[in-house]
């Protein structure tokens, strides 16, 4: 297993983008990866849209032996 990756979204995660959000995240657990750091340090906004895309990472991790770590 390697070092887990950072995901770090700027301004929303809302419904305008939280499916490009979710293949983001998705498409860095590859290679052995199973676990992501999502830096919510510059974002403004998540709507509900964007929580369900934390949700569906954190049991796409789970179900590889990670997590996500906000």
């Amino acid at each position: 297993m390697t070092a887990p990756k950072v995901y770090k979204p700027i301004g929303r995660i809302d419904g305008t983008n939280a499916v490009t959000v979710e293949k983001e995240i998705l498409a860095l657990m590859v290679d052995g990866v199973s676990s992501v750091t999502v830096d919510l340090s510059e974002l403004d906004y998540i709507s509900s849209a964007g929580l369900r895309v934390l949700l569906v990472s954190a049991k796409a991790a789970k179900s590889k032996g990670g997590k996500v770590v906000l």
